[in-house]
C-alpha cells in the first residue's frame, strides 16, 4: 500500500481539480481555459496506463494489491463523469425555443427548455459566459428567474413581437424577443433576440 501512496494522492488531487474545472466550466469557457483541461486529460491517461500496467505485469504481487491503483484511478474518473452529467442536465432537456442576437462579434442568447428552465450565454470568439435559471411565460411576456447572479442577464423580462393571441401558433420564427423595463416598455438599446429554433409547442 505504501508504494501506491504517491499514485493514490495524485489521483485524488487530479479528481478534485477535475471537479473544480467542471464546476467553473458551467459558467464560462475561454481559449486559455482549455489548457488545464488538456493537461489534466493527458495526466489522467498516463495514470490509467500505469494502473493497467501494474495489473497486467506485477505478477509478484497479489491481485488484490495490483488492483488498488486501478480502483483509485477509476473512482475519480467515474465521479467526474457523473458530476459532469449532473451539471449538464439542462443541456440534455428538450428545447422549447432558442434565440440569439444577430451580431457577429458579441453574441448572446437563450435556450428555453420545455420544463421551464433556461440557459443564457454571452460571449465572443475569445470566450463565453453562461447563466442558468427558470422562466415563466405568460402570453407574449417571458419573465426570467436567474438561479445565480453569476453572469446573469441584465434584462429581467422579454416580450415577443409580433404576437397574436387569436392565432395558432401565437408567434413563429419570424418573431423577435425584446428586453423590457419595469414599466413594460421595450428598452431602446435592445436589438432583440431572433428565434433560431422553436418546437411545435
Amino acid at each position: 500500500m505504501r508504494e501506491n501512496q504517491g499514485f493514490i494522492l495524485t489521483c485524488c488531487l487530479l479528481g478534485a481539480d477535475a471537479l473544480f474545472q467542471l464546476e467553473e466550466g458551467q459558467y464560462g469557457d475561454s481559449i486559455g481555459g482549455a489548457i488545464p483541461v488538456l493537461l489534466g486529460t493527458v495526466l489522467a491517461a498516463i495514470l490509467g496506463f500505469i494502473a493497467l500496467f501494474r495489473v497486467l505485469r506485477r505478477h509478484d504481487l497479489p491481485l488484490s494489491e495490483r488492483l488498488i491503483p486501478l480502483y483509485f484511478w477509476l473512482g475519480p474518473v467515474a465521479l467526474a463523469a457523473v458530476f459532469n452529467t449532473w451539471l449538464n442536465r439542462v443541456d440534455y432537456a428538450a428545447n422549447f425555443m432558442c434565440v440569439s442576437t444577430s451580431s457577429d462579434s458579441i453574441m448572446a442568447g437563450y435556450d428555453f427548455k420545455d420544463d421551464g428552465r433556461y440557459k443564457y450565454w454571452e460571449g465572443s470568439p475569445f470566450g463565453i459566459a453562461y447563466n442558468y435559471g427558470r422562466y415563466v411565460r405568460r402570453d407574449s411576456i417571458i419573465t426570467l428567474l436567474p438561479a445565480s447572479t453569476r453572469n446573469a442577464p441584465q434584462e429581467i423580462r422579454l416580450i415577443i413581437r409580433p404576437y397574436s393571441s387569436v392565432s395558432h401558433p401565437a408567434f413563429n420564427q419570424k418573431s423577435v424577443l425584446y428586453a423590457m423595463n419595469k414599466e413594460g416598455a421595450i428598452i431602446n438599446s435592445s436589438n432583440g433576440y431572433y428565434i433560431k429554433e422553436m418546437s411545435a409547442k
